[in-house]
């Protein structure tokens, strides 16, 4: 299971992009475009009043590109707008940030992460001022605000990567309970509903994931990995965080056929028990309990 990483240009540094691995040997070209200053404040300040009161802007979309996201920046303080189709406030949020990232920032941003699944998450930049006397480059991020809707308000998960070696995250999903993603060969997990952390420690599980179609993350320290084995789909449960000795799945199902699909083929979602998949074609779904992964009928 291939990861890309998120990378950025600077349009308004006139900065040319480049490639980057993520730990793995593989690359992927910069893919965003970093929109950055007042022409944004003034685009939307009819629909956003607030604005007026900060310095730094920026503008993106969320990951399915439903609604247009607005981030803005003064000192500490942040405030990130969702806008809907109609050009109206959708929802909002402000927050602060560690006064240590004041002279460290130069620019904000929005992230599109091509391996992410489209979902009302936007991945807002901190990004990094670069060296005018030393070497040049894209600007590297200090400091992530992953924002998402959720119970009728924005959440806001921040992770800081200023001292990491590896700067981007990536495969941002939305589970029942759980925000989860990448950071280079490691896996991070936040609760849903406040953004504290869950799990900060857990390194991905690359032997699970070798020859997998996809993987989905949630609660309780568990992933389900799907497989195409002998033209069959193969569902199979392992702990996030496991003991180094343990191969074996804590239970397994099989979805007979359809292990030609891939992984655009394929839904994952969950609820509070069950974990639901849905073949896109043909048109069927398959639910498991969480626990025992039993068929759901």
């Amino acid at each position: 299971m291939k990861r890309f990483i998120p990378f950025v240009l600077a349009a308004s540094l006139a900065i040319a992009g480049c490639s980057k691995s993520d730990g793995t040997g593989e690359t992927e070209k910069p893919i965003q475009e970093v929109k950055t200053g007042t022409d944004i404040r003034d685009k939307y300040i009819s629909a956003i009043s607030e604005l007026q009161n900060y310095q730094h802007f920026a503008e993106g979309r969320t990951l399915n590109q439903k609604y247009k996201t607005i981030g803005a920046l003064r000192g500490t303080d942040v405030l990130v707008a969702y806008i809907d189709a109609s050009g109206k406030l959708f929802l909002m949020t402000k927050f602060k940030i560690d006064s240590k990232f004041i002279d460290k920032i130069g620019q904000i941003g929005f992230a599109v992460d091509g391996r992410s699944k489209p979902s009302d998450i936007a991945a807002l930049m901190f990004l990094e001022k670069l060296n005018s006397s030393g070497p040049t480059g894209s600007p590297m991020p200090a400091f992530y605000s992953i924002v998402y809707p959720h119970s009728e308000k924005l959440v806001s998960v921040g992770i800081d990567v200023s001292n990491l070696d590896y700067k981007f995250i990536s495969y941002m999903n939305l589970s029942y309970k759980t925000f989860y993603c990448y950071n280079g060969a490691w896996f991070l997990s936040f609760y849903k509903s406040t953004g504290a952390p869950l799990l900060q420690d857990t390194k991905i599980p690359e032997d699970f994931l070798m020859k997998s179609i996809t993987a989905y993350y949630f609660e309780e320290n568990r992933m389900i990995v799907l497989y195409n084995e002998s033209g069959n789909l193969i569902v199979k449960c392992f702990p996030t965080k496991r003991p180094r000795d343990l191969t074996a799945p804590l239970w397994q199902n099989m979805i007979n056929g359809y292990g030609y699909l891939g992984e655009k083929g394929i839904d994952i979602s969950d609820d509070d028990d069950n974990l639901i998949i849905k073949l896109k074609e043909p048109n069927i779904q398959y639910k498991y309990r969480k626990s025992t992964g039993l068929v759901v009928y």
